[in-house]
């Protein structure tokens, strides 16, 4: 979509998110949900995966590929049995996301408010060195952000056990990146507020250093 303009790229990147998250919806809050909202809902996860293993080199490229051709092959062959289990699928993908988020922000929660994860990224694209202030600020963002994958984890646990399949499909798929989004921004307005002084990346800046954070760092 290279010949679009950039406004209406990001129109059609939020229609197809808004797609994606109602087909995933559908097929999160239903015992029996269509087949066709299963397999699209489907579709990005194999997509990045598949551009993951296409990333990596020499034998573990080879290898992945394999392995992820198997694994479309099987889940092609399987499509009916997942219908039946789909809901089960996107509860393993959501609270294994949020208990793997939880712990690696939290596991960097220590007295060294320096090695906290949103201290880690933000001197890593911060030119000069971050004083005690900033730093003390960024260890209990990363505390917040604990807490939020932690509470996020818990809910999904709990309604999906309770039977509410409905409600766990909307915090799954419509809520929780809905509240990522507005804790990026609520974080943002807070440091403003409280490090007037100091320089600042906006939502779509902080985004794209943690990501870089991540490449650099894998």
């Amino acid at each position: 979509m290279n010949w679009l303009p950039p406004m209406a790229k990001r129109l059609a990147a939020a229609v197809l998110a808004a797609i994606y998250l109602g087909l995933a919806f559908v097929a999160g809050a239903s015992d029996h949900p269509p087949l066709a909202a299963v397999v699209v809902s489907l579709a990005p996860m194999a997509f990045m995966a598949g551009l993951f293993v296409w990333h990596q080199s020499g034998w573990r490229r080879a290898l992945g590929l394999v392995a992820w051709l198997g694994a479309v092959v099987f889940l092609v062959c399987r499509l009916p049995a997942l219908v039946e289990h789909v809901a089960t699928v996107y509860f393993l993908q959501h609270a294994g996301a949020m208990g793997f988020l939880a712990l690696m922000f939290g596991h960097s929660l220590g007295r060294d408010h320096a090695r906290a994860l949103c201290s880690r990224i933000a001197a890593f694209v911060t030119p000069e060195p971050l004083d005690a202030r900033y730093l003390r600020y960024t260890w209990q963002v990363t505390w917040v952000w604990t807490l939020f994958f932690l509470t996020m984890l818990g809910l999904s646990v709990g309604l999906f056990f309770t039977g509410q399949l409905w409600l766990w499909s909307l915090l799954a798929n419509i809520l929780t990146p809905a509240l990522v989004g507005g804790l990026f921004v609520a974080e943002y307005a807070v440091r403003l507020k409280l490090l007037p002084d100091r320089p600042h990346m906006d939502v779509r800046q902080t985004i794209q250093a943690y990501r870089s954070f991540r490449q650099a760092h894998r």
